[in-house]
């Protein structure tokens, strides 16, 4: 009958869009943990740690010889995990389905491997010591006689900040085209933001004094730029502006959270607003 679609059709689209929908917020909750897990290093203020936060990395706060370094170190590991599970939700389901361009694509996997990345800072290449707090740990550090782990430390950490940088690239650049407005803009924000809290750090490491002010900043930067997209999957404004092509829900609008989008289809010979 002209006019409507077979029922079959409409119960497809509905189960494809519970499915989206169940997925953004499941990885939204994920990223919220992760931001939340990720800001606990602010407790080092109140809870009387050996650093001196000015000349010293948060990543201290788990070494070996730290007192309060399961604390921290859980905190970090879980917001790790949190990040991991959520990009890796949200890649598994861009890559299912059409629609979805590549700088998501990279960008869901970099937040991946942001999040394995600073697992492993913690439980697989911890700080033998504290060295902005211990000048014996600076002393071996400096001559190489530190462990393998601790000197690895400093390339995951490398690591980490750059899957960090190009994710919230990445998917900022592909808000550009897909989403709110604001959500490109703030995200070009927050890239250049942390960008330049990492500049900063690395100009101000040789001097070994205030290194640790720009990079703190950094790490609630990060924590923001993960409230924010966790926001944005859940959001009932995270929607494309410019119709697409899908062959799943012909004729129905498809809410796709997050970066995602509003996509509509047409099947040859049909009109999807009135049918065949």
């Amino acid at each position: 009958m002209a006019g409507r679609r077979p029922a079959t059709a409409d119960r497809v689209s509905s189960g494809v869009v519970r499915e989206h929908r169940a997925v953004s917020l499941t990885a939204a909750r994920l990223l919220v943990a992760a931001a939340g897990l990720y800001l606990l290093w602010s407790l080092e203020f109140g809870l009387g740690t050996r650093l001196n936060y000015d000349h010293s990395f948060a990543s201290e706060l788990f070494a070996a010889d730290q007192p309060y370094r399961w604390f921290f170190g859980t905190a970090d590991a879980l917001a790790g995990a949190a990040a991991a599970a959520a990009g890796l939700l949200m890649l598994r389901a861009r890559a299912s389905s059409v629609g979805h361009g590549a700088w998501e694509l990279v960008g869901w996997a970099a937040v991946t491997v942001f999040g394995v990345v600073t697992i492993a800072d913690v439980a697989v290449f911890p700080l033998d010591c504290a060295p902005s707090a211990n000048p014996g740990c600076r002393a071996a550090e400096l001559a190489g006689i530190v462990s393998f782990r601790h000197q690895a430390h400093a390339y995951t950490s490398s690591v980490a900040n750059a899957s960090l940088l190009t994710a919230m690239g990445t998917l900022a650049r592909a808000a550009r085209h897909r989403g709110p407005a604001w959500w490109f803009r703030w995200g070009v924000s927050l890239f250049a933001a942390e960008l330049l809290s990492m500049a900063m750090t690395l100009v101000l490491l040789p001097s070994a004094e205030w290194f640790g002010v720009p990079q703190r900043i950094g790490v609630v930067i990060a924590a923001v730029w993960l409230l924010t997209v966790a926001w944005v999957q859940r959001g009932p404004g995270a929607r494309r502006t410019t119709p697409e092509k899908h062959p799943v829900c012909p004729g129905q609008a498809c809410d796709d959270l997050g970066v995602g989008a509003v996509v509509t289809a047409s099947e040859p010979g049909r009109n999807p607003a009135t049918g065949p």
